[in-house]
């Protein structure tokens, strides 16, 4: 499954007052993770032009990846430019940085009334500035919120995390066709355990 969450605030406010109804000990920590992260100095920005940076963009997207998946990030350090380029202002590149050192990338894609961060990069240094969640979470949000976009999706993983923020988890259909009988048997074998692989990784977050 993945996660979205649909925009229905007219700002960042009345999205942290509406999520303390449900969850209030997240809606108090947003406000005390925005708070460090001004304090530590902590810099949000969209980058316009990723190419100068695109080695360092590479270094979180492969990092982040390689912990949540267990394999390195499979595109070219030139993927952030190529979307830049052949989308052209339908991609958003958020980045945090603190003492002009990169910390925190998430790559956004709108398509009508929605946006989709398919991919994202955050790295271990300066913990204290939060940046993973002003980064990934917080300035979409109130990106979206001024914007018009109504939904985000924010992908696989972590569930736990993100239903706190106030996304709901949206099941998703996977079709498979095999070329034969005996290779739709084995793999409909293989396949058999998927459901409670992915029930399990739900509940644990």
């Amino acid at each position: 499954p993945t996660t979205v969450l649909d925009i229905r605030w007219a700002s960042f406010d009345d999205y942290v007052r509406d999520l303390k109804a449900v969850h209030p000990a997240t809606a108090k920590s947003i406000k005390r993770e925005i708070k460090r992260a001004r304090k530590s100095g902590l810099v949000l920005e969209k980058l316009a032009d990723s190419r100068p940076l695109q080695e360092q963009l590479h270094g979180l997207l492969d990092v982040h990846y390689e912990r949540l998946n267990h394999m390195p990030f499979p595109f070219a350090p030139s993927l952030v430019a190529t979307l830049q380029r052949n989308l052209g202002d339908k991609v958003v590149v958020y980045v945090a940085s603190k003492d002009s050192e990169l910390l925190s990338v998430a790559i956004g894609v709108r398509a009508g009334d929605s946006l989709f961060l398919p991919v994202a990069g955050n790295s271990d240094r300066h913990r204290e500035t939060y940046a993973y969640f002003n980064n990934l979470f917080y300035a979409p949000i109130a990106d979206a919120i001024g914007s018009g976009i109504r939904r985000i999706y924010f992908g696989k993983l972590v569930y736990d995390l993100k239903t706190r923020r106030g996304c709901d988890i949206m099941e998703l259909s996977l079709y498979l066709r095999f070329d034969g009988r005996v290779n739709a048997a084995a793999h409909k074998a293989l396949l058999a355990g998927q459901p409670f692989t992915v029930r399990r990784a739900v509940t644990r977050g």
